[in-house]
């Protein structure tokens, strides 16, 4: 999605609701950085068939969050009906695999202030390995895997993650809405 077809959506959206568009100018957020956080949401498949929402998230956020990054994780946060309904059954159920609290601990613990995980290369091979033995029992099972994990090592877990297994879902705790239930298949 490139910055033409960004504008395009922001001129649309600009007939139907010009209060959003307005906002988005004063809080100095920019086309680039709208297309960045919808790339990112679609990278994860996430419509953004809600944009007007979407953006008026952006608007309420846009000056409490030193990076594009931790925004996107926000809009996420707020699009949990959404992201629920995306990844779960017909009775509200979502079927995930979790990190052991100790693991899922240690791997908040590693989380750099660039927003990425410091794991030697050895412990990052045995994770990926290990989490790919975890979702091909899932898959055996039946089910499209979903990772759930803390909002803080979400966005890095998915990065790297994604290279190896891009049909993974890497999703956050926050992002489940109240109604849903979690069902743990397999635990790393």
């Amino acid at each position: 999605m490139g910055r033409k077809e960004i504008k395009s959506i922001l001129d649309s959206v600009q007939k139907r609701n010009p209060v959003i568009i307005e906002e988005l100018s004063k809080a100095n957020i920019k086309t680039g950085e709208v297309q960045k956080i919808l790339q990112g949401l679609l990278k994860e498949s996430i419509s953004i068939r809600n944009i007007e929402t979407i953006l008026e998230i952006i608007c309420d956020r846009a000056g409490s969050y030193s990076s594009l990054e931790q925004l996107g994780e926000w809009v996420r946060s707020k699009l949990q009906r959404q992201i629920s309904s995306r990844f779960s059954s017909k009775n509200k159920t979502i079927h995930v695999v979790v990190f052991d609290t100790a693991l899922e601990k240690e791997l908040i613990a590693l989380v750099s202030e660039n927003n990425s995980i410091s794991l030697a290369t050895e412990a990052l091979s045995n994770l990926i390995d290990r989490v790919g033995d975890k979702i091909h029992l899932v898959s055996e099972k039946g089910y499209s895997p979903v990772l759930i994990t803390d909002s803080v090592v979400r966005q890095p877990i998915y990065n790297i993650l994604s290279r190896t297994y891009p049909n993974l879902a890497v999703i956050a705790y926050n992002e489940v809405a109240e109604d849903y239930k979690l069902e743990v298949l397999e635990t790393i």
